[in-house]
Parts: C-alpha cells; structure tokens; sequence
C-alpha cells in the first residue's frame, strides 16, 4: 500500500515535469539575425533589407570616368561623371517603396521591396531572408525629331524584377543570391532581347566594427546581348559610422539603375578589368526618422 501511495504522489510530479519541459520548449525564443547587410546596398546592388516603419533613407551615388584615363585627367576625375539621388521609406518593417533619378538617361526610378523571410533560429529556423524588387524606370531624354520611336512614353519603360536571398554567417559574412528579369519596351537592334536574365552574386565581409569590404557580381545568360557586353563587377570598401555609410567605390560599370548596369546598354558600355578599364567612385547614404512605427 505505501507504494502504491508513493508512487500515486510522484506522478503527479512526474507528468508536471513534462509539462514544464513542454511548455519550455514551445515559448523558446525567437533569434532573428539582423544586419545582413549593414546598408541598403551591396555596392550596386539592392539587397535582401528593408528600413523599418516610419524610416528614411537617402542616397548619393557617384561613379568618375576610368582610371586609366592618365594623369590629364587626373585618372578619371575631370571626365564626365554617373551620379544617382535617391530616397528609400519603410512602409511597414518589411515593406519598403523607393524612389530616384540618375543622370545616365536621365533616368527616374521608382520601386517597392518586400521582405517575406527572415533568417532566424532557436523557436523557429528559417536559414535564409528573402526579399522581393519590382521596379520601373523611365528615361526622359529629349527626341526632337518627330516619330522617333524613342520618344514615345511607353519605349521609355523598363522594368526590373529580382529576387534576393541572402544568408549571414556568423557576425562577419554575408552571402547573397538575386535570380534577376529586366524587360525593356524598346530595344537598340532587331537582334536585341526585349528580355534579360541574369544572376547576381552579393558578397560582404566585415573586416572591423566600421569597416567592411562588399562585392557584387551579375552573371548575364546567354544570348545575343549578353555576348556583346561584360558583367558588371564591383567592389568596395565600407566605413559605418552612427546614421551613415560611405562607401568608396572600384567598378567596371558606369550607370547606376540596374536596368543599365546589369544589361550593359543602351546608355551604358561595361568595361573590361583586364585591361585596367575601372571606374572609382563613391556611395553616401543616411538614415532618419519620420515619425513613429505604424502600430507603434
């Protein structure tokens, strides 16, 4: 009897054990990874972050002419010069709407960008972020001759769809993916493809806590246009100070919008690496708040 009496007080304690290992394991917290990328691009290119709500983000993008230009030129910096403005705003923590213009056909760029994984462990894992771009460009160069195709509203249409997956390794490095569809609505020649498809490859590597060293690289498919342009390549050297980021700049691609820089044309001739055909530049951008998160 008296263990029968032990044994009828001890399971209570056992099965309430159980339940607090249970109810433990299901409130296990959250680790999301944050900084994947510490600024909005990865030289060039866009990346997998979003600004939170209620965030501002501007940007100032400038690419000189090639260093192998010779010292007349001061290796590049008195030639003619690529330079994008540009504004970003979080919409939601995970929705983020863009707008810009760049110099190089005299380009106006608007675009949304919506994070829909987050890379995070522990209660739940997802081992990637992924976020979606949908953009569309418009040039607005004068055509004055009457009936130039060129100058009709919808040939100066081009769009950009990219998806982009990127995963953090531990607190230094991080690697990204962006299978990428730019349509132009007017192309230079009948052999051009109204269609591009490329992949890019994002790298970053922080070096110190304000220093980091990025890369990116697009891989254009196969085809006509593609045989007769170079993929762009770009590296840089970050320096992260509290709001801002500088960026200074070595790249083979002079354009700015990624309809131009990763087709290669019509307004933008990539250059060749092996023959020192380099562009430097730099990018500044800073962050501010608006007002308060929505729902916050």
């Amino acid at each position: 009897m008296k263990k029968i009496i032990t044994a009828l007080l001890i399971f209570p304690l056992f099965i309430s054990g159980l339940r607090a290992q249970t109810e433990e394991k299901k409130t296990e917290p959250v680790n999301y990874t944050y900084q994947t990328f510490r600024s909005l691009r990865n030289v060039n290119s866009h990346n997998v972050e979003t600004l939170p709500s209620g965030v501002m983000h501007y940007w100032i993008q400038h690419r000189f002419g090639l260093l192998n230009s010779g010292i007349d030129d001061l290796f590049g910096l008195d030639l003619g010069a690529s330079m994008r403005l540009g504004v970003d705003y979080g919409v939601l923590n995970n929705l983020m709407v863009s707008l810009g213009r760049a110099n190089t056909g005299k380009t106006y760029d608007a675009s949304a960008q919506y994070k829909f994984l987050h890379q995070c462990s522990g209660g739940k894992n997802m081992p990637v972020t992924a976020t979606f771009l949908s953009r569309v460009a418009i040039n607005t160069l004068s055509y004055p001759q009457a009936g130039d195709p060129r100058g009709m509203f919808t040939s100066r249409m081009q769009y950009t769809f990219q998806l982009m997956v990127a995963r953090k390794f531990g607190e230094k490095f991080s690697v990204q993916l962006s299978p990428t569809m730019i349509h132009r609505n007017l192309v230079p020649t009948a052999q051009d493809q109204n269609d591009i498809f490329a992949i890019g490859l994002s790298a970053r590597y922080r070096v110190t806590y304000n220093i980091a060293l990025c890369m990116d690289y697009y891989y254009q498919l196969p085809g006509y246009n593609a045989d007769n342009n170079r993929n762009p390549l770009s590296l840089s050297m970050d320096y992260e100070t509290n709001g801002h980021v500088f960026s200074f700049v070595l790249s083979n691609s002079f354009a700015l919008t990624d309809n131009y820089f990763i087709s290669g044309s019509p307004f933008n001739k990539n250059e060749d690496w092996s023959k020192g055909r380099i562009l430097f530049g730099f990018n500044i951008s800073r962050s501010f708040k608006i007002h308060r998160p929505i729902g916050g």
